[in-house]
């Protein structure tokens, strides 16, 4: 265990300070998830086949192609969205292969087929997102941030639940009870996942984890973003330097938008600017003029992001939604308070909340018995 991690994990002292906490957590209004539909409407150019996109996606219709590029920008979003940077020991590149007419479904029916592989009994595909951070000095990386996506194939819904990265939780394989990001530092993405399993209580399906270093070559080959900064961003230590109001962010200084914790609100206000972020950057990817910078894009996705996923499951979620009309977009954080333990700074997150907005963003009811907690006040 690196000698910089500075909580003692396995201290009475902890235990006892989470006994107490426990104690404290009292009753949170009622789960809501906050929504947003993004609609299908094809830009014209897709009809060109001349271009390098009519060479080798000319074959879908219209639909086909939109959900197409809907399933690559939530691919290249899941790491906008998470705030990581560094790159990464543990990162592979995926092979991304030109998509034909020979190896693409038929209809939906197959594509619904070649998913029940690996989908659990509730129908629900679950995918973890999550980065790596390498800071200077370090030789490992720790995951910056994680997200959990609620895929619901029946009802065209995409879930998304944010886990902050100082989330207090216990680590699985027995490596102690500290911060949700270590698991990454200590164990890779396998023991992050089998932690995310445990607290979660949810069977991962499927990853996709980003090198954040690659985020900022991913918005200069999108042309850069156009963004609304709400304050200035200053920190020069690690190479933030952003002014307020409305203006066209390169990579670079995407990365530093992203990354700014300077508020009060530290972690938790960084997860709702990405997740503002989010939207402009889907924005940005379904403009028509997106088609054009598509083979760029791939590459730095190729370069920047490691999954098991197949292109086979890609392909088959491409031609699970391609028929819906619109996606329904919901996101939250994971529920909780922050507290200071020993001296250190977590997010302690609230277990029956928790439960309830997973059940929630799965498409399930809670049961009776499972009352969520109360606040009464901060812990100290």
């Amino acid at each position: 265990m690196n000698d910089n991690v500075n909580e003692n994990i396995n201290s009475d002292a902890d235990n006892n300070l989470e006994n107490n906490l426990n104690e404290n957590l009292a009753k949170q209004p009622a789960v809501e998830l906050h929504e947003a539909t993004l609609t299908s409407s094809a830009p014209s150019v897709f009809g060109q086949h001349d271009t390098w996109w009519g060479r080798h996606f000319g074959f879908m219709n219209g639909a086909a192609r939109f959900w197409f590029l809907t399933v690559l920008a939530l691919m290249i979003c899941g790491g906008f969205y998470l705030g990581f940077w560094g790159s990464c020991q543990q990162t592979q590149p995926i092979d991304v292969p030109y998509v034909t007419s020979a190896n693409y479904f038929a209809d939906k029916a197959a594509a619904e087929e070649a998913m029940k592989g690996y989908l659990g009994e509730d129908g629900v595909l679950t995918v973890l997102l999550l980065g790596c951070d390498m800071r200077e000095g370090e030789s490992v990386g720790r995951s910056d941030t994680i997200m959990i996506a609620f895929v619901n194939l029946d009802e065209g819904a995409v879930n998304l639940l944010s886990i902050p990265r100082d989330t207090r939780v216990a680590l699985a394989e027995g490596k102690g009870t500290t911060k949700v990001n270590h698991a990454f530092a200590y164990g890779g993405e396998p023991l992050t996942r089998k932690t995310i399993e445990s607290f979660l209580d949810v069977e991962i399906d499927r990853y996709v984890q980003v090198d954040f270093e690659g985020f900022a070559g991913i918005i200069d080959a999108l042309g850069g973003v156009d963004y609304d900064v709400e304050q200035r961003m200053y920190k020069p230590e690690e190479n933030i330097d952003l002014q307020p109001g409305p203006q066209k962010l390169n990579g670079k200084q995407a990365l530093a938008y992203v990354r700014w914790r300077g508020t009060a609100t530290a972690d938790i206000g960084r997860i709702e600017r990405q997740q503002k972020f989010l939207n402009a950057v889907l924005d940005q990817i379904m403009s028509s003029g997106t088609i054009f910078k598509l083979p760029q894009l791939l590459n730095e996705i190729n370069q920047s992001v490691e999954t098991d996923f197949t292109l086979r499951e890609l392909k088959a979620l491409i031609d699970i939604y391609k028929d819906y009309p619109s996606i329904s977009f919901a996101s939250d954080k994971l529920p909780g308070q922050d507290a200071r333990i020993n001296g250190i700074s977590y997010w302690e997150y609230y277990p029956n909340q928790t439960a309830a907005l997973v059940a929630k963003m799965k498409g399930f009811d809670l049961p009776d018995n499972d009352t969520p907690e109360e606040n009464t006040g901060e812990v100290q």
